[in-house]
């Protein structure tokens, strides 16, 4: 078969029975087009199948049935179906759903009080009006963090700093569990959720700089949102990449004095 391209950005999950499922895109003259691949616990190729739904995703979870969450933005509408003169927005709806393996949608999972674009009017420069682009709704969309909790719900946070965080169960019931406050001047950078333990993981730069000055992580209670601790650092070789977290203990991907990837483990002190 003819593999369809990755993404600039790695999308895959842990599925069941050690196995890795993987969403791939592949782009032709009709659009795009998502599959997806899976390997078994040695590495095999498994098996691939097209994903069913007229949208692009970007973000992969699983349930412990091994039914899948995917989610990204629809893709854009027919042009044939927009009234003459009226600009098409840049700003896609997003999808949420609920996948069999095979990739076919079971039900379409809505989010109760999710972001929504600024659709703000434009003019060309020969006058034509157009839809600007909303380009943190865009990031909100499509680098959305996506984690398996133990309870078996998927835990699906928007890519802002203050999330929110919404539990989704395998029958497709969403609830808005969390909303983030950041640490002053932090960004958020990934979460992650350990046993009834939601992590939220900043950066917070130097000041007028794109440097980081530290990395923040604050713990909370999965379900009531609670604030347990803030942990930080600022020590290059640890990283600001948390590969995983199983409270007190958190594994960063840094980098030794050559530069070569290492695993750090640490605890709060």
């Amino acid at each position: 078969m003819t593999w369809p391209r990755m993404r600039e950005y790695e999308v895959f999950t842990p599925s069941p029975g050690g196995e890795l499922t993987v969403l791939l895109e592949e782009k032709s003259e009709d659009g795009y087009s998502d599959y997806l691949v899976r390997f078994d616990s040695d590495g095999g190729f498994g098996s691939a199948s097209p994903v069913q739904g007229h949208f692009r995703g970007s973000y992969l979870g699983s349930f412990p049935s091994g039914d899948l969450l995917i989610g990204g933005v629809e893709l854009p509408p027919d042009p044939k179906t927009i009234p003459a003169g009226v600009p098409l927005s840049p700003n896609r709806a997003p999808f949420v759903g609920i996948f069999d393996s095979r990739g076919q949608l079971l039900r379409r999972v809505v989010l109760p009080n999710d972001a929504k674009a600024k659709d703000e009017a434009g003019e060309g420069p020969a006058g034509q009006p157009y839809i600007k682009a909303d380009a943190a709704y865009q990031a909100a969309m499509v680098f959305s963090f996506v984690n398996t909790g133990q309870d078996g719900d998927v835990y699906l946070t928007r890519d802002t700093n203050g999330g929110p965080v919404y539990s989704i169960s395998p029958s497709g019931a969403a609830l808005d569990v969390i909303d983030l406050t950041p640490p002053r001047g932090g960004t958020l950078r990934d979460v992650k959720v350990a046993g009834r333990r939601l992590m939220a993981v900043y950066s917070i730069a130097k000041a007028n700089t794109d440097e980081t000055a530290a990395v923040v992580v604050r713990e909370l209670d999965l379900y009531n949102g609670q604030q347990l601790g803030d942990y930080h650092h600022s020590d290059f070789h640890i990283g600001g990449l948390l590969a995983c977290a199983s409270p007190p203990y958190y594994t960063f991907l840094g980098s030794n004095e050559k530069g070569k990837l290492t695993l750090v483990r640490t605890t709060p002190q």
